[in-house]
């Protein structure tokens, strides 16, 4: 994972003893600091909002056991030392994927029981608010609409969703689901029609 905003990059190393570290660069070799490690990192999001500013936020898991490892939302400014704990989703947990779309962040999140929810955060260090949930299948192909509207289209299995801080849609349901591209407020995808 690598993100850079305003002249300040992250990026995350892992190493063969499977432990991540997360890192803050400038691009000069005495510049480049180890901020965090963790079992696991990743999903590096840069989010701006009027309350907090602009924000690194990732996702952490806390062990290599899947069972008992807490899937984290975590967030930090680019001159924090630590990061700030938004939600721990839970034991046996793991964040899939974080999204930022017109300053909202969306979060997919892995539970215990193998199904899958969507999650919003405006950015701030309120907890997130839960959407919906999504059944069993990993969401994939999840693109933020680029028309400011605080939406994210996703592929769900054989479905197309669209989803907003308010809930989500089924767009449509398709026997193959092709690449998905998201330009001026549409969303553009090839699709066998044939269910």
């Amino acid at each position: 994972d690598f993100t850079a905003d305003s002249g300040v990059a992250f990026f995350v190393d892992g190493n063969a003893s499977g432990v991540s570290r997360l890192y803050r660069t400038d691009g000069t070799v005495a510049n480049t600091v180890k901020l965090v490690s963790a079992q696991s990192i990743t999903s590096l999001v840069v989010e701006t909002n009027t309350t907090t500013g602009t924000r690194l936020f990732f996702a952490e898991g806390t062990t290599a056991t899947p069972a008992t490892s807490h899937g984290e939302l975590l967030a930090m400014s680019a001159t924090a030392a630590t990061p700030t704990l938004i939600a721990d989703f839970g034991a046996g947990t793991a964040v899939a994927s974080i999204t930022e779309a017109a300053n909202a962040l969306f979060v997919v999140v892995q539970n215990a029981n193998d199904t899958f929810s969507l999650w919003t955060s405006d950015g701030s260090n309120a907890a997130p608010v839960l959407v919906g949930n999504l059944g069993s299948t990993a969401p994939s192909q999840v693109l933020a609409d680029d028309d400011g509207s605080g939406r994210v289209f996703m592929q769900v299995g054989a479905e197309v969703l669209i989803a907003s801080a308010a809930g989500t849609t089924v767009l449509g349901v398709f026997a193959a689901i092709g690449s998905m591209l998201v330009s001026g407020g549409t969303l553009y995808f090839g699709a066998n029609a044939d269910t």
